[in-house]
């Protein structure tokens, strides 16, 4: 076969291999942490419109970013499986396999057509697809990357990766087209390939933008195309359409985190913080990469003084020195510190140094940006491989003891993998499992895991999750309304309107704990009461189809069938189906 047929075979094989490890997650479901939000109860993704099309190509509101490219992925999930978490599933661990495959094709894109790595003077055409394979498999099977792959929400980082895969394939393959490696002297049909396959990237997810400083680098090294001065220019010409893109992706990404307020976190966290909180996630990223024994689903933001001048300085010490030591090594083997910089450029907009939420670092995050150490990985394989064969009186046995240690590394990372998909199977494995990690740090956790415990009907340990999610923070409304509706349900509705009382103190107007205080005074029998509270709920929110349903029980319960029927005509004119069917149904 020639060289290209046994890399695509590879690139297959590995894709195969990563999708067989996956299968597992097939059986998830989904998942109360932004799933709801992403498809469950987003009503955009049910129909493959022209409404829907236009509304994935302009709204910059849903998901506080612009994102059209998911949205019309998860729609198009919809339009085929209706709300089956199978499907999503399939086409996440789908994705994650290609994009194993094309970092196989990447790896040796940049290995062989790139013909600029002198430096690494053992690789060959027997040893580069070693280190492609390598690097393909250690991205597929390495546990850090269940999330992305995993998680039907993060489905964008998934595109972005598999976009930006493209891109640089594509772009590497035109700069190695141009006449005597020269910059911009003629633009192939790759130049504009890549340029599309960014532009899909950006319409994935907005950290895409960081792939034009990433190609300034590839040109650098491996490419070597910095190296002809009077052609400078054309190399920032050629990304010139890349930027422009870029900066309307930055416009869009603004206006919608302004929007959502999240721009306003950068207020109450110190600059000398956030670049702390960076350099901290750098570092404790990369370990994780090398050493994925300490992944956790959620790592919370260091608040006030537990990450003061002190940890910030040393924080920024540490991932100063590491890039340090990358410069010196450049001066021998200029790999390591493209491989540094192409991690720290992938990682920056995700590091924490512009705050976006109450995290501080994530293993989705790891997904792109971890390619740089993980190819590095891969030609030390190579190395490795290429040293044991020049062992002529043991070359067979070296080379067996060396594919025995990455059989088990690989076979190691397939089972920490499989067991992280356990993760992800529903609500309350995942809640349970960042509460095992995160004990203290998360009231999100025991609240999300208790609102699951609702849903399955366990109100026992729904009310003892949301009493922790109190513990932790006191003046948690959203905790108190939902302990409320876990008592309620449990008949204990004197202490279940007392948290009701609580939590609309903390948050007046709350439609949902009006509900759910009027339910509890129903139980109590003060009915006088609980119609009240319904159409206190109507009133903060007049298309709330849930009051009107309640309060037109009620009336039914206590002899008022004509304003029953207004209630339920109007829950029907709302679009809820238990409203429907009480206007059909006869009243004696």
């Amino acid at each position: 076969m020639t060289g290209k047929r046994v890399l695509d075979h590879a690139a297959f094989l590995v894709s195969l291999l990563v999708f067989a490890v996956y299968l597992p997650a097939l059986k998830n479901g989904f998942v109360n942490w932004d799933d709801p939000m992403w498809v469950v109860g987003n009503p955009h993704i049910r129909s493959l419109d022209r409404e829907f099309i236009v509304w994935a190509l302009t709204d910059i509101k849903a998901a506080g970013n612009w994102h059209p490219i998911t949205w019309l992925s998860l729609g198009l999930d919809h339009a085929i499986w209706g709300m089956d978490p199978f499907g999503f599933h399939l086409t996440g661990i789908f994705l994650h396999a290609v994009n194993s495959g094309l970092v196989v094709w990447l790896a040796q894109t940049l290995l062989t057509r790139a013909g600029s790595f002198q430096a690494v003077t053992f690789l060959n055409g027997r040893t580069v697809p070693i280190a492609a394979v390598t690097a393909g498999l250690l991205f597929g099977l390495h546990p850090a990357n269940v999330e992305p792959a995993s998680w039907i929400a993060d489905r964008r980082d998934l595109l972005c990766a598999l976009f930006s895969l493209l891109t640089l394939v594509s772009y590497v393959r035109h700069a190695a087209a141009q006449p005597g490696g020269q910059a911009g002297t003629v633009l192939t049909g790759n130049y504009f390939a890549a340029l599309i396959f960014f532009a899909l990237a950006l319409g994935s997810k907005a950290t895409a933008i960081m792939l034009p400083f990433v190609l300034f680098l590839l040109d650098w090294y491996p490419l070597g195309r910095m190296s002809y001065g009077k052609h400078m220019l054309r190399v920032v010409f050629e990304k010139v359409p890349f930027l422009l893109l870029g900066l309307g992706t930055v416009l869009a990404a603004y206006l919608a985190l302004q929007d959502i307020g999240v721009l306003a976190l950068q207020d109450v966290s110190p600059l000398m913080m956030r670049l702390g909180v960076a350099s901290r996630s750098l570092v404790l990223s990369l370990r994780n990469l090398a050493a994925p024994l300490f992944l956790r689903p959620v790592y919370p933001y260091p608040e006030g003084a537990s990450f003061a001048v002190v940890p910030s300085l040393l924080w920024i010490c540490v991932a100063s020195s590491i890039t340090a030591v990358a410069f010196a090594a450049a001066r021998k083997q200029s790999a390591w510190l493209a491989a540094w910089g192409f991690y720290v450029i992938t990682m920056l907009p995700v590091t924490g140094i512009v705050r976006l939420g109450g995290h501080a670092m994530a293993d989705r995050y790891l997904y792109l940006p971890g390619l740089g150490p993980l190819l590095l990985a891969g030609i030390g394989a190579a190395w490795l491989w290429d040293r044991a064969g020049g062992m002529s009186a043991r070359r067979g046995a070296a080379r067996v003891a060396l594919a025995a240690v990455a059989g088990i590394v690989l076979f190691s990372l397939a089972v920490m993998t499989v067991r992280q998909i356990g993760v992800w199977r529903n609500s309350i494995t995942y809640w349970s499992h960042v509460v095992a990690k995160e004990p203290s740090a998360m009231p999100l956790a025991y609240y999300l895991r208790g609102l699951a415990y609702t849903e399955q009907g366990e109100y026992a340990l729904a009310e003892q999750d949301f009493t922790s999610a109190i513990f932790l923070d006191p003046g948690y409304a959203a905790a108190y309304m939902s302990r409320g509706a876990a008592l309620g349900a449990l008949g204990r509705f004197s202490e279940a309107v007392e948290d009701l009382d609580l939590a609309l103190r903390l948050k007046p107007e709350s439609v949902q704990a009006y509900l759910n205080r009027g339910l509890a005074y129903e139980g109590m029998g003060r009915h006088d009461r609980a119609i009240e509270d319904y159409t206190r709920a109507i009133e903060a929110d007049p298309e709330f189809a849930r009051g009107y349903v309640d309060r037109g029980n009620l009336y039914v319960k206590t002899g008022r069938p004509e304003s029953a029927d207004i209630d339920f005509q109007k829950a029907c004119d709302l679009g809820n189906d238990e409203g429907c069917l009480a206007v059909r149904k006869p009243r004696r």
